[in-house]
């Protein structure tokens, strides 16, 4: 199936459950004007609407697919897999776009103060989310145990940037969204590019060594 065909059936998917799309919006904007967050949390908070798009629709899509069997139906081939996993990018970054746009707008539209510079640097370092997001892949567990641990992390992932707590700021290194939220801080930058480039990678190694079969299926 070539990417355009994966593109139009993962859109058409994504597109059903519209309730998601608007709560991964409503939290971030919810957050900042309650905790009133500064003028530089919110590349912070559109890092988080990024990257749930991608584990959401991304990471836990496959997952649901491969429960579902149908992904051995998806993706036949290695060739298949890297035209999938494309259009999966493609369609949640389109996706994202929208998100973040709609939460910039709102923000500009209470506060003229957003960076809408960040907003560019979100959609420029977009790829590395991806990528960090399918490490998700790695558990192979099913998929509603996979939405419990998944949302946990995202819990903790929007939180522990907050707090002072040393246990905190050692789980701020396997954060993606704080990680991306240094990308914008050029003093911070060079002490956490190595991890980035690490939790890069091994999503990479999630996707190529993907097991198309569902967990029940397994011996």
């Amino acid at each position: 199936m070539p990417i355009s065909l994966h593109l139009k059936y993962i859109l058409l998917q994504q597109l059903r459950q519209p309730i998601s799309f608007i709560w991964t919006i409503a939290l971030p904007t919810t957050l900042y004007f309650t905790f009133q967050y500064q003028k530089n949390d919110v590349a912070f908070l559109g890092s988080y609407i990024v990257f749930s798009i991608y584990i959401y629709g991304g990471a836990l899509y496959i997952i649901a697919h491969r429960e579902s069997g149908f992904l051995k139906c998806l993706i036949p081939s290695r060739r298949s897999l890297l035209y999938f996993s494309v259009a999966l990018y493609i369609a949640n970054t389109l996706i994202a776009l929208t998100g973040i746009s709609v939460f910039y707008l709102l923000l500009y539209c209470i506060n003229e103060e957003v960076l809408f510079t960040q907003f560019l640097q979100l959609m420029f370092l977009s790829p590395a989310l991806y990528l960090i997001s399918l490490n998700a892949l790695h558990f192979r567990k099913a998929l509603s145990e996979m939405h419990t641990v998944i949302n946990i992390s995202m819990m903790l992932f929007i939180i522990t940037p907050f707090l002072h707590q040393p246990i905190a700021q050692v789980l701020n290194y396997l954060n993606p969204i704080y990680l991306h939220r240094l990308f914008f801080s050029s003093s911070e930058y060079s002490a956490h590019w190595v991890t980035t480039l690490l939790m890069t990678s091994l999503g990479i190694i999630a996707l190529l060594r993907l097991d198309r079969q569902p967990v029940e299926g397994r011996a």
